[in-house]
């Protein structure tokens, strides 16, 4: 990957040098990965599936990272290939702590719920070497906290690693419940992120083979109806890691096969990992599709300029320049704001209706009403203690869950609305016809860069380009980017604060464990109404504070696709400013200054087909 990412750092460079500006910190970052060839694998799932036996049967190494039934990863382990064992642990930057070599022995002492409660030790990650060779071509496997349960924080923790992935795993099992609501919602935000999401069913010798295949089946039915996946492409896997373990202790290949993993494998091996330089590909070339897009633009423009060797024709590319700079700012004297006011309105019209969803969280609403309902059926004193206990670890739940249904309904409005305003940009001008192109090159595109590509060959000029600038300074991976990118950012973090909050509400109000024994003395119906109060309050509280972040959260993307529209305009006025200047020095070259300049375009020409040639290589058409 070296190649492509050598050639996609040239790209920069050559855009950088004509429009004087420095290539932006994580592109660089992100090339320097690619280079690297690393291919990001993040198994990820809910609390106590099965997801660390998973990874260490997979790549046949017990005990590689820790598990047990009563012991949760509370951080990221990310296992790389070494040539042996070994851990270190990496601490947040906050900490001032520098990175630790550990034993194993101590894994739990860092990386588990009961080792290491809330992160208190303030570990970022740890590093993990195996020498599996699945690790060896540049796969990392990382793994994740479990995304339910009790554990908030991990949440937050799995989230900050979900864009990064190349691919994901997503672990469910065969003996708890099959795949929920909770996970259904996150699973619509990674497929936003990666279409390269595979699902592995663990603990399949836990049950019947019928009542494994059952839940395969009952799975498979939520994933086609919720995401609109079709079954037969969807690649699914059951295995059995305690089986798998057995079957090499005692040697047998039959066992082996029951477990599962044989046929996971042939799978990784055979499609996925032939697959990877593919997937990185496309993602590095979608990523850099805006600025290939703004060089070709400029080498058109540059050579129009070079090519107009008498009077006649400079007065033509001149007057076709002033007409561009004056549709421009036209454009932006009367259009601008009528688009930003047209795309507000349109995102504030999407949040009253996505903010419906966050109706069931009100006071009174079906949530406090499902509540206080659980509190009618408490036929004790101890049962209603229970019943809150319960109600504590619940509320915080159905709030982050509730407002992340909502974002995720704001991420798809938005998205429709930035689209559709964006495309209604009239190409006004055509005088400076061009051609945008990567090569031919087929890439994993989104609906915007699709949309933008059919009308690319039907008009040209100002306001195809501005276009493609919009489009380019929303994200650098499209228009779902700038609003994936500000939700995938603040949303989780947002559901696990409301949660957390939430529940210390309740805590605060009903004194938490240390009055239970006070509370069992009180009478039943005293101590329901102090019940159904604490709930109310934290109801209430839990609402605004949800309406606050989510109006903020609103305001914040608005001001994103302002910033956007602003920036790709001063850089469409920028280039125009530069072929009026392009244009006053060529009436004045003599001879050899033309021949110099031709000859500069000419290996400008030859860098940007060399660029080509090596995406068609990684991306065939």
């Amino acid at each position: 990957m070296q190649k492509l990412a050598a050639a996609l750092g040239k790209a920069a460079e050559l855009d950088a040098q004509i429009t004087g500006k420095p290539v932006a910190e994580n592109y660089i970052k992100d090339l320097k990965l690619l280079g690297a060839g690393l291919f990001r694998i993040v198994v990820m799932g809910e609390i106590k599936k099965g997801k660390s036996s998973f990874i260490n049967a997979l790549l046949n190494h017990r005990n590689l990272v820790p598990t047990s039934s009563n012991v949760a990863t509370s951080t990221i382990f990310k296992i790389h290939y070494g040539r042996q064992v070994a851990y270190k642990v990496f601490f947040t930057r906050v900490s001032g702590k520098g990175e630790l070599a550990i034993g194993p022995d101590d894994l739990p002492k860092f990386g588990t719920e009961d080792g290491n409660p809330g992160n208190e030790k303030q570990v970022d990650f740890i590093e993990v070497c195996c020498p599996s060779p699945l690790l060896q071509s540049g796969v990392v496997i990382i793994d994740t906290p479990g995304l339910g349960g009790t554990f908030r924080e991990h949440k937050k923790i799995t989230y900050q690693y979900v864009p990064r992935a190349d691919a994901v795993f997503f672990v469910t099992d065969s003996v708890e419940s099959p795949i929920g609501a909770l996970e259904t919602e996150y699973l619509k935000n990674i497929r936003n992120i990666t279409r390269h999401v595979y699902f592995v069913q663990t603990k399949t010798s836990a049950v019947d083979a019928d009542a494994a295949e059952a839940r395969k089946s009952n799975n498979m039915a939520i994933l086609v109806r919720t995401l609109g996946l079709k079954r037969e492409e969807t690649p699914y896997y059951m295995v059995d890691s305690e089986l798998r373990q057995i079957a090499d202790d005692e040697k047998d290949t039959e066992l082996l096969q029951l477990s599962g993993y044989p046929e996971l494998l042939a799978f990784v091996n055979r499609k996925l990992l032939p697959a990877k330089r593919t997937i990185l590909a496309e993602k590095a070339v979608t990523a850099a599709t805006p600025i290939l897009q703004h060089l070709a633009n400029q080498i058109h423009e540059k050579e129009q300029f070079l090519n107009a060797d008498t009077e006649d024709k400079r007065n033509q590319a001149k007057e076709a320049v002033e007409n561009a700079q004056k549709a421009l700012v036209d454009w932006e004297t009367r259009e601008k704001g009528k688009l930003l006011r047209s795309i507000g309105k349109a995102m504030d019209d999407n949040r009253r209706k996505v903010i419906a969803t966050l109706s069931q969280c009100r006071p009174n609403g079906e949530i406090q009403t499902k509540m206080e309902n659980m509190l009618a059926q408490a036929a004790n004193q101890v049962q209603l203690v229970a019943t809150m206990r319960f109600v504590n670890d619940k509320l915080p739940e159905y709030a982050s869950r509730c407002m992340q249904e909502a974002s995720n309904e704001l991420r798809i409005k938005t998205e429709r609305v930035l689209t559709e305003q964006v495309l209604s940009i009239c190409p006004v001008d055509t005088t400076l016809s061009t051609e945008v192109r990567t090569g031919g090159t087929q890439v994993n595109r989104s609906r915007m860069e699709r949309m933008l590509a059919e009308i690319e060959n039907e008009s040209g000029g100002t306001f195809t380009t501005l276009r493609t600038s919009l489009y380019g300074g929303m994200a650098g991976m499209g228009i779902a980017s700038i609003v994936g990118g500000v939700i995938g950012s603040v949303v989780p973090v947002v559901g696990t604060i409301i949660g957390s909050y939430a529940g210390m509400a309740i805590a605060g109000w009903w004194g938490a464990s240390q009055a239970c024994q006070l509370q069992q003395q009180q009478a039943l119906r005293t101590l329901r109404n102090q019940a159904a109060g604490a709930i109310a309050a934290a109801v209430s509280d839990m609402y605004d504070k949800m309406q606050r972040n989510f109006d903020q959260l609103n305001a914040d993307i608005k001001d994103s696709v302002h910033n956007a529209v602003e920036n790709s305009l001063h850089q469409r006025s920028d280039d125009l400013r530069a072929a009026v200047a392009e244009l006053q020095a060529r009436a004045k070259m003599d001879a050899e200054t033309l021949q110099k300049r031709r000859q500069g375009l000419d290996a400008l020409k030859r860098d940007l087909a060399a660029i080509q040639r090596v995406i068609e290589e990684y991306l065939p058409a």
